[in-house]
């Protein structure tokens, strides 16, 4: 990392905004600008809105606090600095997947360095205030506060008084003095309101300071530092304080009630902190010492919190949390420092903000308020602007409190711990992945779309859904999709589990979406459907009429196939039709699915004899065999077997789909297992005649349970107890139940924490036991039919011993879900299409914008960036489907969350023009400190910071580095390609050399920096030595 000097940071600000109207990347649509006439007073200065970046990764650097300035951040709390300041800090350092946790803590720059940042981001910030504030005569309404640490012995340094010094005042400084004159002959082609507001800015940088200290630091030492800041340095002082003043057994219950109960803390790090009484006792003096001298004194809500490092992200044994988990701490401790004081205590506050609280702390008085781990997630610094925009529509009353509504604030905490943004399972433990390494170019991606087992095109579908063209959604879905009407009800929607919107407010409701395009997009959807192939004359077999056979046969007969499916239940449907409860699929929409199918031509044969056999399938003139038989075959019961109390949940599902009269189940049930499967056995467990009870036993924790969340708050919300880490052990004759009470130890193979028995046993008297706890296919039947798999690696990894046939769904891969076996289908379909012709391709819509399309699709993606938006709850199907249309991000065609959640700016969206994604991402080595935030949200198995093309600023850093990139050496071009090799040419010659480069990613490397040469050429200005000496001096 290297850090800007101030006429190249100037330089590329003004030439961006002149040439592409944004500034390291924001888009001047996206800048804050005032709209109402209220200003705040902080620290006795006027500002323009309470909002700010929090100390941290978002201050560092001089660029980081012109991008949070641009968004609406006016109340700048610049990184913490402190004596040690060469410390080499362990990388990666953040990892923000949601609650945020950190490794470092106070700047990475020395103290010289990292006031020259503050003072060239000082300069730049009143020219952008005149250069796009809306009053050019209105004097700049931001703040900067510094944030030192930790020792007494540290801050009276005579380094960290120099520092102090030269942020108190810098007029005086050289270094300042030449950087104002840089801006005048930088800023004569703007205007003369530009350089007249140069001659304006104060060498007065800060007039307060946030004080941070270390966990365990002794309360004297706490209050005497902030003493020596009040009486020696006469600045406005903040002490930031810990959520462990709320004690370790609040503490943890707050994080237990809110589902973070596997945050590890350590109770001994309680009892070296700051408590409560002693808290109070600080501040109260504090306060009467700062009023003797007309300053204020307040208190910074709150620190991180130190826990154990158990993720196995970040290195080291502790971590320190941030972000929506720490938010019911800070503001319980907010609440009652507080109420302590009734109300008269200036708070500082920065504990998991966002767009969904930060309205209701600005209206309890607090302010100001700042941000940090929301800023990291996708969108980045443009979600302060929704922030900003909310406060600005506040009205009088809240711009204008003068102290804290304790009764207000009181009442905020107690629904802290219940608001639904704050709950773990808000955003769930999912990750958004793709399974693939991340690609040099063309890395734009849709993981809703990689995570569907049949890949269907997400994004399209539901564009067309949210502009009323239902049908064409239809016949979309159906390219890819043999069951939509089944898939748009009860699908798993691992889309969902994928979608970028996770990180903002919640998924996408995709499978809604789906279920809207079938109810309305019939029955006019075929004639946007390709006609069916002719008839080939080419017989198939098809047994089993479940999803794999069903799907098989629906894309077969599309293909001109003549498809009979053979069926040993009377109907079709499979595990759909036969084990799924009734209550969650109806049956109108089964044979929604079935009847389009069966009118393609395709022939039903049903209450077949489970046996069947190839060789008399062949010599009845079938040329092909599909077999899809599921797996109905429970896997043997650990104990109770031949009881007739004790059941298996596949039989028992089947039974309750026929006729539930005939099960007697009794009154207390308990089923075994924690999936999909034992949620709909425990829920039509309930509805069996004279059953009272029922509780789901698993031997896990509620964060490991297989099923997913939606079908464990269906289970819940009829009712069903769960008795969770509860290992059954065995059942006797009068019904007792004995479980072994179990404990997570450490992460098996799984990377789950591993089920550990105690010595304590608990019991439950039942009337019924119900085991779900898998199935197996009829490895038998296949034998007898005459077939088996071949195993892994045979080709379309269908096949079986016998030529033309092959097998698929649960049968081939085992239990797995409805979606995976239309795959499954297709598959089989696909690999018989290309044993009748090699040369075969399956014909699908080429939808990717280009164009006027594609320019649109741009803008309208940008525009969506960085702003939360609920799901839908209006009645109206179109007014549904806009809204969730409208939260669609289309990764597709713009994804660039590498460019977003960098806090540094040190990757760019790059426009290239040529053929492929709409940008290519560039990496700035010099911006760069391998924080490693970039990789966390990159959908792809990569790092942008060390596997896009980088461009470098010095030859030492390339040689430092293992990029592929480029490195301008004066005239010549040096460049290093994704294998290692490096090679050099005059800049003058590359595209003269291009038609001569046979290697295709070669080529556009070259390319790539060409275009960039010739639209940013400042990005290559060399950040040289000698200046950096002279810039350290």
């Amino acid at each position: 990392m290297r850090p800007l000097p101030f006429s190249q940071l100037l330089n590329r600000i003004l030439d961006e905004y002149e040439h592409r109207q944004s500034v390291f990347g924001i888009e001047s649509t996206q800048f804050f600008a005032k709209t109402n006439r209220h200003r705040a007073t902080l620290v006795g200065t006027p500002c323009d809105t309470v909002l700010g970046p929090a100390a941290g990764p978002h201050t560092q650097l001089a660029q980081n606090i012109v991008a949070s300035y641009l968004v609406g951040s006016r109340f700048i709390e610049l990184k913490t600095v402190q004596i040690l300041d060469s410390l080499e800090i362990e990388k990666p350092c953040i990892d923000a997947a949601d609650e945020g946790f950190n490794t470092e803590w106070s700047s990475e720059l020395s103290l010289d360095l990292a006031w020259q940042e503050y003072a060239k981001a000082w300069i730049v910030l009143h020219l952008l205030d005149v250069l796009f504030g809306p009053d050019r005569s209105t004097p700049p309404g931001f703040v900067f506060s510094m944030s030192v640490g930790y020792t007494m012995e540290g801050i009276t340094n005579p380094r960290m008084d120099r520092y102090l010094s030269r942020m108190i005042d810098s007029s005086r400084e050289p270094l300042f003095s030449r950087w104002l004159d840089e801006a005048r002959q930088i800023a004569r082609r703007r205007g003369a309101a530009v350089t007249a507001r140069i001659d304006t800015i104060s060498g007065r940088i800060c007039s307060n300071v946030t004080l941070s200290t270390m966990h365990g630091c002794p309360p004297d030492e706490i209050e005497s530092i902030c003493g020596y800041m009040l009486d020696e340095k006469r600045l406005h002082t903040y002490v930031k304080l810990n959520p462990t003043l709320l004690g370790f057994d609040t503490v943890r219950s707050i994080l237990d009630r809110t589902g973070y109960s596997y945050v590890n803390l350590s109770a001994e790090g309680f009892a070296h902190d700051l408590s409560f009484p002693q808290a109070v006792g600080i501040v109260g003096r504090l306060k009467k010492r700062a009023a003797e001298r007309g300053l204020l004194f307040g208190v910074k809500l709150t620190n991180t919190l130190g826990t154990k490092n158990t993720k196995g992200v970040l290195p080291g044994s502790d971590m320190y949390m941030s972000g929506r988990a720490l938010y019911p701490l800070s503001i319980t401790v907010a609440a009652r420092l507080a109420e302590q004081f009734d109300g008269d205590l200036p708070i500082s506050f920065s504990g998991g903000i966002s767009v969904h609280n930060v309205a209701a702390v600005f209206a309890t008085g607090i302010r100001p308020i700042t941000v940090a781990t929301d800023l990291l997630k996708p969108g980045g610094y443009v979600r302060l602007k929704q922030m900003a925009d909310i406060l600005e529509g506040g009205g009088d009353s809240m711009w204008q409190c003068e102290r804290i509504d304790v009764s207000a604030l009181t009442r905020l905490a107690g629904e802290s711990v219940e608001a639904t943004f704050v709950q773990k399972e808000f955003r769930g433990f999912e990750a958004v992945a793709v399974d693939r390494p991340l690609p040099l170019f063309d890395c734009a991606v849709a993981p809703c779309i990689t995570a569907c087992p049949i890949g269907q095109p997400v994004p399209d579908y539901i564009r067309l859904v949210g502009e009323g063209r239902y049908a064409e959604a239809l016949a979309l879905i159906y390219e890819r999709n043999a069951l939509p009407a089944i898939t748009g009800n009860i699908c798993d929607h691992q889309c969902q589990l994928n979608c970028t919107r996770l990180d903002y407010e919640g998924a996408v409701q995709i499978r809604e979406m789906k279920r809207l395009a079938v109810e309305n997009g019939s029955p006019d959807f075929t004639r946007f459907m390709p006609p069916v192939s002719e008839a080939r004359g080419v017989r198939v077999a098809v047994i089993g009429a479940g999803p794999s056979g069903l799907s098989a046969a629906y894309f077969l007969a599309r293909e001109g196939f003549s498809v009979t499916v053979f069926e040993r239940e009377e109907s079709a449907g499979g595990v759909v039709a036969h084990v799924v409860p009734h209550f969650r699929v109806p049956r109108e929409v089964l044979e929604s699915d079935i009847s389009f199918i069966s009118g393609l031509g395709v022939k039903f044969e049903f209450g077949c004899s489970p046996g069947f056999s190839v060789d008399h399938l062949k010599n009845s003139g079938f040329a092909y065999v599909g077999i899809g038989i599921g797996t109905y075959r429970p896997k043997p019961l650990p104990f109770g077997s031949g009881d007739p109390r004790v059941y298996s949940s596949i039989p028992f599902l089947q039974q309750f789909n026929r006729d539930p009269s005939k099960l007697s189940l009794g009154a207390d049930v308990a089923v075994v297992g924690a999936g999909d499967t034992a949620m709909d056995t425990a829920r039509a467990a309930l509805r069996c005649p004279g059953v009272e009870r029922v509780r789901i036993i698993y031997r896990r924790d509620r964060s490991q349970m297989p099923a997913s969340r939606e079908e464990v708050e269906s289970a819940e919300a009829d009712g069903i107890e769960f008795n969770l880490l509860r290992n059954p052990e065995s059942f006797a004759s009068d019904g007792t139940l004995s479980c072994r009470v179990m404990t997570l130890g450490e992460p098996d193979a799984s990377g789950r924490a591993r089920p550990v028995p105690t010595e304590a046993v608990t019991t439950y008297r039942l009337d019924s036991l119900i085991f779900s706890i898998g199935d197996d296919p009829d490895l038998a039947l296949l034998n007898a039919a005459g077939v088996s798999l071949k195993g892994p690696g045979v080709p379309f990894e269908h096949g079986t011993d016998v030529p033309g046939v092959f097998i698929m769904g649960d049968g081939r891969t085992g239990p797995s879900t409805i979606v995976r076996c239309i795959g499954e289908g297709r598959s089989v379909a696909d690999a018989i299409c290309r044993a009748e012709d090699a040369d075969w391709t399956r014909a699908e819509a080429d939808l990717r914008p280009n164009g006027a399309d594609l320019r649109a699709a741009v803008t309208r993606i940008a525009a969506k960036k960085g702003f939360i938006v609920g799901s839908a709850s209006e009645a109206s199907t179109a007014n549904r489907a806009r809204r969730e249309a409208a939260r669609c991000l289309e990764c597709h065609v713009v994804c660039n969350k590498c460019v977003e959640v960098c806090p540094n700016r040190a990757n760019i969206a790059v426009r290239s023009g040529a053929p492929g994604d709409p940008y290519q991402i560039v990496h700035l080595d010099a911006y760069c400190n391998e924080c490693g935030n970039c990789a966390q949200f990159c959908p792809w198995q990569g790092r942008p910071y060390t596997d896009k093309p980088t461009v470098f600023s010095t030859a030492e850093d390339m040689e430092h580095s293992k990029n592929p990139g480029w490195f301008l050496d004066g005239a010549t071009l040096q460049y290093r390609l994704p294998g290692g090799q490096r090679a050099s040419l005059p800049v003058s010659q590359v595209a003269a050399q291009l038609s001569g480069v046979e290697d295709a990613q070669t080529a556009r490397l070259l390319r790539l920096f060409l275009h960039l040469y010739d639209a940013q050429p400042r990005l290559f200005d060399h950040i040289d030595h000698e200046l950096a000496q002279e810039v350290a001096t």
